[in-house]
């Protein structure tokens, strides 16, 4: 920023000027007292790293005030410098609100070298007028170091916040949402580098093929892979629609009761669903924005991640296989009946060839990618739980510049006393609350599907107490009896109805609580705080008190995922998987007592 000329200042007002007509790329607010040489380093690196951008700095440029409003108005950012006292200047808060007004891409950088102005962020922030403190917990501030590896990081991060074009800034981000998902801001990662060539990937291979495998694209997914899954999506949609057509077809082989039928068709939506909200999540700018602003984690963090993601890779495997083997032994058996697939030339209507095959086809092809979906979905929401988790551990390490790239555990085990300071507190508080508003928009995206699954859970209640009700003697007239007569496989697939319900068995107990996972990663988290031992006790006071506003756990909607909700919604699963183990029960122990 820049002090005024002798001529009588006024207030012009700063007026908006469409990105494509500015004039400037970058305009440089700064103090001149204590931040001219960092003005002009700041702007050489840039301009080293793009050749091409124009920057308004006040000794090159009209430092009147109508000067400094016409240039804040015609450029496509306005970056402000942090040093000490910024705050204070009338001139640069006045270049902040002509920001506002013209509404301008803000980027904030703060000094961290004492000598040259460090601010004390709490005190920058507390000084600062009324009407602007909004800015600061809004926009991310990028620590500037003069050491070049690191400073090349600073530039990168400086750059990504850039907007040179509008059209540009969102093709630049279409892009980078059709790219693999990367810890792409990582200190330890990009020091050698400033291009993201040294950043590795979030998502491990083996996720990657299991999710292919049933037509699942994630983020950076080949144009083959794209369209197998938009071919497999209609596919699921068919089969839906098939599935529910067996309602107009009670009779046969094939038919066991409406009970099982129902469960079965109000799966397909659920599931379709909660992959579709877990892929959105995935490709959206909150993730984006997590990877980009709030994570920084170095080599082995992103390798642990990878490798716990390729165990429960091989769990899901392994679940899909032996879940989707006994359904399809309960209920392909039935669909390839003589009664169906013998049906065509012996004087039967054709459609009950068409129906058996039809639906063969569905249990053996589309039955496995039902559960392969829904265990993918599963494992990409412990995946954003854990991206979630290292952002809040990130800033933990902006308390201290000696927490940067060391694991915080053994940091906090030796027990020795953090310097932090209150504008190293004032730091942390922003990027926590930022992290934490974007969790909260994830959780909002994530309770729709778990919102209609106990909804349904809640409809099942009267069912599921009626059948308590009747306790689980046997039940000689139960219509269904006859049928496991005459027919063995129908047996399996009433025993495999109890087992892997999608709402009473395994795979809904699974599906059902994995929200509650997210309290392992709030209990880490403030295990972690516990740890920490501060050389100010009020800064420690100030830190406890601010969290303990705050709660990490899965809360959205209707959706609590609380330790004091749990034995709430564990009861309402409890009760319907009884009411369903009752009904199927009762029928079996008929059947067996009429064989002895």
């Amino acid at each position: 920023m820049s002090t005024p000329s002798s001529r009588s200042l006024m207030h012009p007002e700063a007026y908006i000027v469409p990105c494509s007509k500015c004039t400037w790329d970058i305009f440089l607010s700064h103090k001149q007292s204590n931040a001219q040489d960092a003005m002009q380093s700041l702007r050489m690196a840039l301009s080293e790293r793009m050749p091409s951008s124009s920057f308004w700095l006040d000794i090159e440029q009209d430092p009147t005030v109508q000067g400094m409003c016409h240039g804040v108005s015609n450029s496509k950012n306005f970056l402000l410098f942090l040093t000490t006292g910024v705050t204070e200047s009338k001139f640069c808060m006045m270049e902040m609100r002509w920001a506002l007004q013209a509404q301008k891409n803000i980027i904030l950088v703060s000094e961290t070298d004492e000598r040259h102005g460090k601010p004390e962020l709490g005190e920058l922030i507390q000084k600062c007028p009324g009407d602007l403190k909004h800015v600061f917990e809004e926009h991310v501030i990028i620590p500037w170091f003069r050491d070049p590896e690191i400073r090349s990081v600073c530039v990168t991060k400086i750059l990504k916040k850039c907007v040179f074009e509008v059209d540009a800034e969102r093709t630049s981000i279409t892009s980078k949402l059709q790219r693999p998902l990367m810890f792409s801001n990582n200190a330890e990662l990009m020091s050698l580098a400033s291009s993201e060539e040294q950043a590795v990937q979030v998502i491990d291979q083996s996720f990657v093929f299991f999710t292919s495998f049933w037509g699942i694209a994630l983020p950076g997914a080949s144009t083959c892979t794209r369209r197998f899954a938009v071919f497999v999506t209609f596919l699921v949609l068919a089969c839906g629609a098939v599935c529910f057509s067996r309602i107009f077809h009670q009779q046969g082989p094939s038919w066991l009761d409406a009970w099982t039928w129902t469960q079965n068709v109000v799966a397909h939506p659920v599931v379709f669903l909660l992959l579709q909200v877990m892929l959105s999540i995935l490709r959206s700018e909150s993730i984006l924005d997590l990877l980009e602003n709030h994570i920084d984690c170095n080599r082995s963090q992103a390798a642990s991640l990878r490798f716990r993601t390729k165990i429960l890779c091989c769990a899901v495997s392994m679940l899909t296989l032996a879940m989707a083997g006994l359904t399809c032994w309960g209920f392909l058996p039935g669909f390839l009946h003589p009664d169906y697939i013998g049906a065509l030339g012996n004087d039967q209507p054709d459609h009950r060839f068409v129906y058996g095959i039809v639906h063969s086809f569905a249990f053996v092809v589309v039955l496995p990618i039902m559960f392969g979906s829904g265990f993918s979905a599963m494992v990409i929401l412990m995946l954003i739980q854990e991206l979630c988790f290292m952002a809040f551990t990130t800033n933990l390490q902006r308390l201290n510049p000696d927490l940067s790239n060391v694991k915080l555990d053994s940091t906090f085990a030796s027990t020795a006393a953090l310097s932090v300071e209150e504008g190293d507190l004032a730091r942390f508080k922003i990027g926590f609350l930022k992290t934490w508003q974007l969790q909260k928009k994830i959780h909002r995206r994530i309770a729709i599907p778990y919102t209609v699954f106990w909804v349904c859970q809640l409809a099942a209640l009267p069912w599921s107490v009626i059948s308590l009700s009747q306790g689980f003697a046997a039940d000689f007239s139960d219509e269904r009896l006859e049928r496991l007569r005459q027919h063995q496989h129908l047996q399996v697939r009433l025993w495999a109805i109890m087992l892997v319900s999608p709402w009473f068995g395994i795979e809904g107990y699974i599906f059902g609580f994995w929200p509650w996972l997210n309290l392992y990663y709030h209990q880490r988290f403030f295990n972690l705080t516990k740890q920490m031992i501060f050389t100010k006790m009020q800064v420690e006071t100030a830190f406890r008190s601010f969290l303990r506003d705050f709660a990490l756990h899965f809360s959205a909607y209707a959706i609590h995922a609380t330790a004091a909700m749990l034995p709430l919604y564990f009861s309402v699963l409890l009760v319907n998987t009884l009411g369903n183990v009752a009904g199927g029960v009762r029928v079996l122990r008929a059947l067996w007592e009429l064989r002895t």
